[in-house]
């Protein structure tokens, strides 16, 4: 029986005529490490792309946790009640609800930062939240600044993951938000 009747009814011969090894010819040939070579080029590049995209993703919600916390802390700045029994002249009075708004306006950023870091060197409330008030010229000036526009600038240092790019990867992510006083 020739080889060709041998190979086309396999069920009356053994298994192993099946897979014969190849000839010394075709050895040369062979594909066996092509695989392993072009994954050895490839995979590297895949593994930036992927660090690429979690760096991206960590560093846009850090973005939008911030800037959510910004306007937390404006919205807080803009609702708080006016004391006026805080202290003896309505000047001191004004100054004394400043310092106790701005400080609410900082526990409620701190607050509302997530699982972002707020210590140092990332984020220090002292001097990372800046808050400033605009008068609007078209109302009266009121010792309640009801009517006033609150202004709130966050400033936050996210540590990247890879240090790729530089001894000390850092971004610096400033926000801002406003309100107007109720």
């Amino acid at each position: 029986m020739s080889l060709a009747e041998r190979l086309w009814f396999p069920g009356r011969y053994p298994f192993s005529l099946w897979f014969r090894r190849r000839p010394a010819r075709l050895a040369l040939r062979d594909d066996a490490g092509q695989a392993a070579v072009e994954m050895a080029l490839a995979l590297p590049v895949l593994f930036a792309l992927l660090m690429g995209i979690l760096e991206l993703g960590m560093a846009f919600n850090a973005y939008v946790t911030l800037q959510s916390a910004a306007r937390e802390g404006a919205r807080a700045g803009a609702i708080y009640l006016f004391d006026s029994s805080l202290a003896a002249t309505p000047s001191d009075n004004i100054a004394v609800n400043d310092q106790r708004r701005e400080a609410f306006v900082r526990d409620t950023v701190v607050s509302s930062m997530g699982v972002l870091k707020t210590t140092t060197p990332n984020f220090d409330p002292n001097t990372d939240v800046v808050i400033g008030y605009v008068h609007d010229p078209t109302l009266p000036t009121l010792d309640t600044r009801t009517g006033d526009l609150i202004t709130v600038q966050v400033t936050y240092r996210h540590d990247l993951l890879s240090k790729v790019l530089s001894d000390n990867p850092i971004i610096t992510m400033t926000v801002r938000a406003e309100a107007r006083i109720e």
